[in-house]
């Protein structure tokens, strides 16, 4: 079960060329660079943004790379700029 809503939270719907990407306000046409995704929970550095991982696979589609960014929250998911 939690394997199925990490896999819904990670994914991106194109439709007709655009990006929706996870609960974004503003327009979703946005680039996903330059941003966190606290929706992917927690992030473990040198695991999670290493190629393979799950913020990495996800930034690299449009961004420079990914970091797991420590935040007030913890460390989450950046794509970087």
């Amino acid at each position: 079960m939690l394997l199925v809503a990490m896999l819904l939270a990670f994914s991106i719907n194109n439709v007709a060329g655009t990006r929706f990407v996870g609960k974004r306000p503003g327009n979703v046409t946005d680039s996903i660079c330059c941003r966190e995704y606290y929706y992917m929970g927690e992030c473990r550095p040198g695991q999670n943004d290493a190629p393979g991982g799950n913020c990495y696979e996800f930034c690299i589609q449009e961004c420079k790379g990914a970091l797991c960014k420590h935040t007030s929250k913890g460390h989450h998911c950046h794509c970087m700029c």
